[in-house]
């Protein structure tokens, strides 16, 4: 293979690692999405109330009304409906999100979601925590769906033909959040460069009959699109559907569902994400049968910087804690970095993954497993901390119910 120089190295690995790091940062500063492009711009707060910032004088320190830093889609959807209908604390339902599924093809390779997935884990614990139910109104899509989406003559059935119906029947309080392929919608940036791209954002109904309002809280954009856009996205994803759900009646989580959901969520039992990536080298390394071949793993591991954006769900556990426990400033610092660490080290891992991969050289694998061991260890800490904080958070409720 001839050796190639430093500049088609990166052409080549830029389009694998293509993705805007700087929102995920906590502590880094957050700019305001541009007006969308699109025949009629309208605020979301029309639809919704404005959520208001918390106080100091209420106990939250880390202003978490405010607080924007992506992690999952659904959850942003789902924490955006609390935000503005409730004074309730969104955070614990980010538990455990930097463990979430993933899912695998027959290739091997990597995939950020699965669509078999129906998220029964978050809308069980929006239930339990929050007393608000979260109803699929898919209707077995991908069976139901035509061929071929015909933009002048569209062909509306199965859970299409559902949400038209939900949108026209919408009270005040109902939330609808449909699963749409983003990468068929050309007014929507693709920040990571895929597609297909399936993910979750919140619809309303507008005065132009022709339109819906579609609300992003994820990547914090909203505007007026045509219905016909919006259900060719639907409906062109095969990991499509939706859900909804009515914030009419949100209560408290009970000190005891809290403890039972975020304790589950503090394991450090397992790291399932670098088990996998281990079981890929290795069998690499060893050519194994069925295995990917070493030229094909920087591609199998290609959406890896997408699924690594979960380990900012941390970050939400650890302000959480913070306040409920009162802690110092300089601790929070202390943890915050090492969760910058802990995706640093991940990202790194890719990049050399990719490099290995793109100029076939076996010999690098020894030093990305050894950088896959460093990483598990380097995490391993984050969660015996967040166990410990958990285990003083109990003490801390045991001692308020004496």
């Amino acid at each position: 293979m001839a050796e190639l120089s430093e500049s088609e190295y990166l052409q080549q690995t830029e389009s694998i690692l293509a993705t805007n790091q700087t929102e995920s940062i906590p502590g880094a500063k957050q700019t305001e999405s541009a007006a969308p492009t699109c025949k009629h711009h309208v605020d979301v707060s029309d639809y919704m109330p404005v959520a208001k910032p918390a106080t100091v004088e209420e106990g939250l320190r880390f202003g978490w009304k405010t607080q924007r830093i992506k992690v999952h889609c659904m959850l942003s959807c789902l924490c955006e409906s609390l935000k503005r209908y409730s004074d309730v604390d969104y955070r614990p339902l980010y538990f455990g999100v930097w463990d979430a599924a993933f899912g695998v093809n027959g290739r091997g390779a990597l995939s950020y979601y699965d669509k078999g997935d129906d998220f029964q884990a978050y809308r069980q614990g929006f239930e339990d925590l929050y007393g608000i139910r979260v109803q699929s109104w898919n209707e077995k899509l991908l069976e139901s769906r035509p061929e071929k989406w015909h933009e002048q003559q569209p062909v509306i059935s199965g859970s299409a033909s559902r949400l038209q119906q939900l949108m026209a029947d919408r009270e005040e309080t109902d939330m609808i959040m449909a699963q749409i392929d983003l990468s068929r919608l050309p007014e929507r940036e693709n920040k990571f460069n895929l597609s297909p791209f399936p993910h979750y954002v919140m619809l309303f109904p507008s005065r132009h009959p022709a339109q819906w309002l579609m609300f992003d809280p994820d990547f914090r954009w909203e505007g007026l699109l045509d219905k016909t856009q919006i259900m060719a996205a639907l409906l062109e994803n095969e990991a499509g559907g939706g859900y909804c759900w009515n914030m009419s009646q949100v209560k408290r989580p009970a000190t005891d569902t809290l403890k039972d959901y975020v304790g589950a969520a503090v394991s450090h039992d397992s790291n399932p994400l670098t088990d996998y990536l281990r079981h890929l080298l290795t069998q690499a390394r060893d050519g194994k049968e069925g295995s990917v071949p070493i030229h094909e793993l920087g591609e199998t591991i290609k959406q890896l910087h997408v699924l690594v954006i979960r380990k900012w769900g941390y970050d939400y556990a650890l302000m959480y804690f913070h306040d409920e426990l009162e802690l110092p400033r300089d601790h929070y610092e202390h943890w915050a970095q090492h969760i910058r660490d802990v995706v640093q080290a991940y990202t790194t891992f890719q990049f050399g993954t990719t490099k290995m991969s793109i100029l076939q050289q076996p010999d690098m694998m020894a030093d990305l497993l050894r950088q896959l061991d460093d990483l598990e260890q380097l995490e391993q800490r984050l969660k015996l901390e967040m166990e410990r904080l958990f285990l003083n958070w109990c003490k801390k409720k045991e001692g308020s119910l004496v």
